[in-house]
């Protein structure tokens, strides 16, 4: 009886033990062979574990960047290479210097050109810009980035991984939600353009800053719902 109570006892305490361990505060979600997408705080960002190096996406602020060069870590001992910012907005951007010591940074021209008008010296300034269209590869993986002009900001680009049909477009496409919430100064004829020529891109699986993986239909979802608006 006393080696039962003695047993249970242990059981009980392991078991409290356990409950009172912090669970991390993000969450690491395997998309494909060496492509991740990374989650803490209502933000996700995309990251790829290449041979030579990784590339990495919005480093959203420097608290939840620590939280993610950590994750990076955890998976791999080489370092981040590159970061491309999704379009200029702060809350995405903000924590850059956490990778500036290895990292170049890559960004539509309009997101640089917003950058430095702001004056904010804790924003890291993108070494690398471009109009349309750019192709990085590192490692054996191939990251496109594109631009369909205006739309939630003058900067915001797709990421698309061609040989995983994986795309990442921040702030356009929530899937589950109603698209009211940026409507405000927003331009809907050119926000509906960019869906129209995000649909034209081969991909199954949508990234979108803010939350879990989702289907392209989602794109045709949202240009139904602004071809009704207007």
């Amino acid at each position: 009886m006393r080696a039962a109570l003695l047993a249970l006892s242990l059981c009980v305490c392991s078991f409290s033990a356990q409950a009172q361990r912090p669970a991390k505060p993000y969450t690491v979600t395997r998309l494909a062979d060496g492509v991740y997408l990374f989650s803490a705080y209502f933000y996700s960002s995309l990251f790829i574990v290449t041979s030579g190096g990784v590339i990495a996406t919005d480093p959203i602020s420097p608290k939840v960047a620590g939280l993610y060069l950590q994750a990076i870590e955890s998976l791999t001992d080489k370092p981040v290479r590159y970061v491309i910012y999704s379009h200029d907005h702060t809350d995405h951007i903000a924590g850059g210097a956490v990778f500036a010591s290895t990292a170049q940074f890559i960004a539509q021209e309009n997101a640089r050109v917003n950058i430095l008008a702001r004056g904010n010296p804790a924003i890291v300034t993108p070494q690398i810009t471009f109009k349309d269209r750019y192709e990085l590869k590192l490692g054996g993986k191939e990251v496109r980035l594109l631009y369909f002009g205006e739309n939630h900001s003058n900067s915001n680009i797709a990421i698309y991984l061609p040989a995983e049909k994986i795309l990442m477009m921040v702030d356009m496409v929530y899937p589950g939600s109603v698209p009211f919430r940026d409507l405000p100064g927003t331009d809907i004829r050119k926000y509906l353009d960019t869906l129209r020529r995000l649909r034209e891109v081969d991909f199954k699986i949508l990234l979108y800053g803010h939350g879990p993986p989702g289907a392209k239909q989602w794109v045709d979802r949202y240009i139904a719902y602004f071809d009704d608006l207007i």
